[in-house]
């Protein structure tokens, strides 16, 4: 955070490339490639569905980049934003907690373009999603509980889903009670996921 012509400049990192989030979802974690964002962060943001909003815990809103209150980019490190944080109880709260260091991350809602993931496993991180092209960036957000942890720090920032498409779904695994209960609880991730995308 920084204090320019008597702004409150706040500008941190949504995303760094090819870092693992949490585990999320029904256990599975995520990465991002450079570049992902090129096709989103190029789309005319002046058209309805293509801007970019800033919020406060995916959640009340703090600039855009249509109005020039919000600036978004990416570098070799990872998909930052700028924003010019408002003078409102929402703002002002926010700079206190950010100076008091209880806010310290970010998130961010996206969706992911026709073929822009791809899914492997290992032993050591099991399910791994990577997401090479993101077709809509919706909103940037400082979080106090974020997906990407690497994210802390600002200023020296409803993370989203966009589910499997249908045909990169697990194949079905042999029925028994024990596989039955774990197919029923990723079928019902993948629903309230779903439920909560209707953004």
């Amino acid at each position: 955070m920084r204090a320019v012509d008597g702004k409150n400049i706040l500008r941190a990192y949504a995303v760094k490339y090819n870092q693992l989030s949490r585990r999320i979802g029904w256990g599975f974690r995520e990465q991002f490639t450079p570049g992902a964002f090129d096709d989103a962060l190029e789309a005319d943001f002046s058209q309805v569905g293509n801007d970019t909003i800033c919020r406060f815990e995916h959640d009340t809103i703090l600039g855009r980049r249509s109005s020039g209150t919000l600036t978004v980019g990416s570098d070799d490190i990872g998909l930052w934003y700028e924003i010019d944080v408002p003078k409102t109880s929402t703002g002002n709260d926010l700079v206190e907690l950010v100076n008091r260091k209880d806010i310290r991350h970010s998130s961010f809602a996206f969706i992911v373009a026709p073929m822009g993931e791809s899914w492997a496993e290992d032993d050591e991180n099991g399910e791994i999603r990577t997401i090479n092209k993101v077709s809509r960036l919706a909103d940037v957000s400082p979080v106090s509980d974020p997906a990407y942890p690497q994210t802390e720090g600002f200023e020296s920032v409803k993370r989203s889903f966009e589910d499997w498409k249908k045909e990169n779904n697990p194949e079905p695994e042999p029925e028994n009670e024990n596989k039955n209960w774990k197919a029923h609880y990723r079928a019902r991730q993948l629903e309230l996921i779903n439920k909560h995308l209707n953004f």
